[in-house]
């Protein structure tokens, strides 16, 4: 939920019976399923001004705050990524649903009626064997709201290799939207690539597609009690409904570390108004075995042929493209200027200026297999080949942006080392993934990774 600023973290009602938290007015709508009565409505909307009748009668009631970030964490709140509780609300506190330190949010559990009245969360310690992350025994955790209210649903839950990194939700808005409760929401879950941080943060792989069905594929999924949210046929004059954004810590490449839950007055019981989610500030950091330096062409212990076939070639007189072609082809090209198609171009050593470059590895017997903005949701094999793709209104003649053979993979399949010349002036060296999306355009918008892969060629050539 939206914090306020100041230090105090208090809530405050005023005389006109509405609800502040920092810069957010909130009230709280009363209503179960409406019936087509002329009373029951005329019931329904006194029941809805009461505690506002009521409100005006007091001066002035404080409260204080029950859940806020810790260090180190942000609240998705903060930029809009909140469901249900934007405008007002009525007795408002707020809560944090978070596991123990170094477990992950596994599922969620919840019931609901015309609003969202409860929901749960499942912990479990994910254990991580090189890149493969599993969790085995998930137990349930805090929760908030009713837990008589609504209707029971079916639990939402991850498959063992993932965690909870996100949400949407369908909103409910009654008379006006400036009342609205969160209804019902379905997770996202992102799969585990590296143990708990010592402050118990969870790394998941980020920024995959946003769609999927499938763990195996590396990008996240969708768990919903009912297969997916659907808006109810309800009364237009008496509510509306809308569907959030997708509200998500992956895009960080973390799990999320708690559910931010609202819990405010609903006629006679507490229910969950508005949910979002804390995530940890920032991006993980590079494992720190990674390897970072200068590969040696000559002494290297993977002895690549392509490293010693450009051992005695100038630092300075190759990129990222020569390298990976010097790889692909197993013999320097022609030129050195020559990138990645035959037609020599000095003008142009930082990259490929022309088009019909695109299908070099096509023509070579390489198949793309995905494009993604994370490396980490890819399965690789060493000797695949990743690519950088400009976006498409910044190509002007530079489809690929830089060039990587994957030289090392997790027993999942989960990228661990890409060796590149990181640029024309620097040398060949080898980089984790996370430290190669930092490198190379990581997240930002319109950039992709694509990965390619030669059935017929595998594997990495060696040096004798």
């Amino acid at each position: 939920m939206v914090e306020p600023t100041t230090t105090s973290a208090l809530v405050v009602r005023n005389n006109s019976g509405y609800w502040r938290a920092g810069v957010h007015w909130r009230r709280m709508q009363p209503a179960r399923r409406p019936i087509l009565t002329l009373a029951s409505s005329f019931a329904f909307v006194l029941c809805f001004l009461c505690p506002l009748v009521h409100g005006r009668a007091q001066t002035q009631i404080i409260q204080p705050m029950a859940s806020t970030p810790r260090a180190g964490e942000v609240d998705t709140a903060d930029r809009g990524g909140q469901a249900g509780g934007k405008s007002l609300g009525i007795n408002y506190q707020l809560s944090a649903l978070r596991c123990g330190t170094g477990q992950a949010i596994v599922g969620a559990n919840l019931r609901r009626g015309d609003v969202l009245d409860f929901l749960q969360v499942a912990c479990a310690t994910p254990l991580c064997n090189g890149g493969n992350c599993q969790w085995s025994a998930a137990q349930w955790g805090p929760s908030g709201g009713n837990p008589y209210g609504g209707d029971a649903h079916p639990p939402m839950m991850c498959a063992q290799n993932q965690a909870v990194s996100g949400f949407r939700a369908r909103v409910v808005s009654f008379f006006t939207q400036r009342f609205d409760f969160a209804e019902d929401i379905e997770i996202e879950c992102s799969q585990i690539v590296a143990a708990p941080t010592a402050q118990g943060y969870v790394q998941v792989a980020s920024g995959a597609t946003q769609n999927s069905s499938s763990a195996q594929s590396g990008a996240p999924t969708w768990h919903h009690p009912e297969g997916g949210l659907s808006l109810d046929t309800i009364i237009p004059r008496w509510r509306t409904n809308s569907t959030t954004p997708i509200i998500s810590c992956a895009r960080r490449g973390w799990a999320a570390t708690a559910f931010s839950l609202g819990i405010s007055d609903f006629v006679s019981s507490r229910v969950v108004q508005a949910v979002s989610l804390y995530c940890p500030a920032g991006r993980p950091s590079a494992p720190s075995n990674v390897i970072n330096q200068c590969v040696n062409m000559q002494t290297d212990p993977l002895h690549l042929l392509v490293d010693s076939q450009l051992s005695g070639v100038s630092q300075r007189s190759y990129n990222c493209f020569h390298y990976v072609r010097t790889f692909i082809e197993r013999s320097p090209p022609s030129s050195i200027f020559s990138m990645w198609w035959d037609v020599p171009n000095s003008s142009e050593i930082e990259g490929p200026n022309w088009p019909e470059n695109f299908h070099y590895l096509e023509d070579k017997g390489y198949q793309e297999l995905a494009t993604s903005q994370s490396l980490q949701t890819f399965q690789a094999q060493v000797g695949d080949i990743v690519t950088v793709e400009s976006p498409p209104n910044e190509q002007k003649g530079f489809p690929y942006l830089h060039g990587a053979v994957v030289v090392e993979v997790s027993a999942s399949g989960q990228i661990v080392r890409l060796r590149q010349k990181t640029n024309v002036q620097d040398c060949v060296r080898d980089l984790d993934p996370v430290t190669f999306m930092t490198k190379y355009y990581g997240l930002l918008t319109g950039y992709y990774y694509e990965l390619w892969r030669n059935t017929q060629s595998q594997g990495l050539p060696r040096a004798n």
